[in-house]
């Protein structure tokens, strides 16, 4: 199938569409039918982020394949942004003073952090690529474990996991939620590289 064809129409089923049971079904069937090329079931598990459903990514997150779970966790990120800018967008001033309030999250939210907490004993058997989008979406939740995964991926001796957590680091810098404690901890950090270094500071 022509990828770069498919990627696009299943991305404006995902933005158009996201109300839709029929989309839902559309995307759920591509993306559990193991017969299917992995690069169609990637994206209609990407498609499945539209919708407030996560019932789906646990099973297909224990397949252990690369491609889909890369897509698990791009589309819990994607999923989770979301429902945080609806969130932060739907609160008054005088609850903006506050940065954290459990009894008015969502609980596709909570939902997503307990997944990511029981796939949390399988990261070091991820590849780089998988790690850094377990962290974006530890970080789309403000996960309690959110800086010590960061903190293994910086210090993993890996030099494209080191550059993937830092690029990540650097182009969500605002969505991160009490940021203090992790950049005392990236300031103790010893990089290899100059442009580490650099990207730290």
């Amino acid at each position: 199938p022509d990828i770069g064809l498919l990627a696009r129409a299943f991305s404006v089923l995902r933005l158009i569409c996201g109300g839709s049971r029929e989309v839902y079904d559309f995307f759920k069937m591509y993306a559990l039918d193991r017969s299917v090329d992995v690069k169609v079931r990637s994206l209609a598990v990407t498609g499945l982020s539209a919708f407030r459903d996560i019932s789906l990514f646990e099973d297909l997150l224990r397949e252990g394949n690369d491609d889909i779970s890369w897509s698990v966790f791009n589309s819990m990120s994607l999923l989770c942004e979301t429902l945080m800018d609806e969130a932060e967008a739907g609160r008054t001033e005088e609850e903006a003073i506050f940065t954290y309030a459990p009894d008015r999250e969502d609980k596709v939210i909570l939902e997503v952090r307990v997944l990511l907490g029981k796939m949390t004993a399988h990261f070091e058997e991820y590849a780089g690529k998988i790690k850094a989008a377990f962290l974006n979406a530890m970080l789309s939740v403000n996960h309690r474990e959110f800086i010590i995964y960061v903190m293994k991926a910086l210090t993993s001796g890996n030099a494209e996991l080191v550059e993937r957590t830092l690029y990540l680091l650097r182009t969500n810098v605002i969505r991160l939620r009490d940021p203090d404690k992790l950049f005392r901890n990236l300031i103790g950090l010893s990089m290899d590289t100059d442009r580490h270094n650099g990207l730290v500071v």
